[in-house]
């Protein structure tokens, strides 16, 4: 028996989360988008696959994962779009896009992603900026270098310095990245109000190279891609 049916005939069922919450799927599905799938239930599948016996389905135990997050990538990958909302919660997205990094499966997930992304920022006001680092924690998990760069620049030119209020950055930024916002961020502070100010973003690629600011192997050079406009204020 399977909590949420995703594939009625599928022959894997996926036990996530401690409360063992499972989920009926196809392997062909899983396998073809994510390669740590594939070698699960086509190679080795490192004690994580059960066997309950002939022409039962097979079982992945993933323990640590969130069953939710996990249900939502499942809707995705079997294309079930009428499960797949049009906007979802930060910390859900966050969630989603941990799953997504954990078992490399970011090109099937790349345009619902990148539009769950646009959707939360275009809703994320200055002042939650808990909100905006999960926000920018999900970018980089996901792979998506345009709203990383792009809420990057709202940090710099929105949010207080990190140490400055109490804020939770997301596991996977590295230490680097938010020392060099927190560098770019005071120097906005003396724009006299109306004007105009020409701010830069941080580059993904570059990040990923370990130069958060230069460097790298940008995608897009940095002199035409990575630049916000921001107006003065005190």
């Amino acid at each position: 028996m399977a909590d949420v049916n995703i594939a009625e005939a599928g022959d894997v069922v996926l036990v996530v989360g401690p409360e063992a919450k499972r989920i009926r799927v196809s392997s062909i599905f899983l396998s073809v988008v994510s390669p740590i799938f594939d070698n699960m239930l086509n190679g080795n599948g490192g004690g994580m696959v059960i066997y309950r016996g002939p022409g039962l389905p097979r079982e992945i135990v993933m323990v640590q994962d969130k069953p939710e997050a996990a249900e939502l990538f499942c809707y995705v990958v079997h294309h079930i779009g009428p499960r797949v909302p049009r906007k979802i919660l930060t910390h859900e997205l966050y969630d989603f896009s941990a799953f997504v990094q954990k078992y490399q499966a970011h090109m099937c997930v790349e345009h619902v992603g990148y539009f769950w992304l646009q959707a939360a920022l275009a809703d994320t006001p200055a002042c939650l900026t808990a909100s905006l680092w999960t926000l920018f924690g999900a970018a980089h998990y996901l792979n998506d270098a345009e709203n990383f760069n792009k809420i990057s620049c709202r940090l710099i030119a929105e949010a207080p310095p990190v140490g400055a209020v109490a804020v939770d950055v997301p596991v996977n930024i590295p230490r680097a990245v938010v020392d060099d916002i927190n560098e770019i961020s005071p120097r906005l502070a003396g724009i006299s109000n109306g004007s105009l100010r020409m701010i830069q973003g941080l580059c993904l690629d570059c990040v990923q190279a370990g130069a958060p600011r230069q460097g790298g192997s940008c995608r897009v050079p940095h002199e035409e891609g990575h630049w916000m406009a921001v107006w003065g204020h005190e």
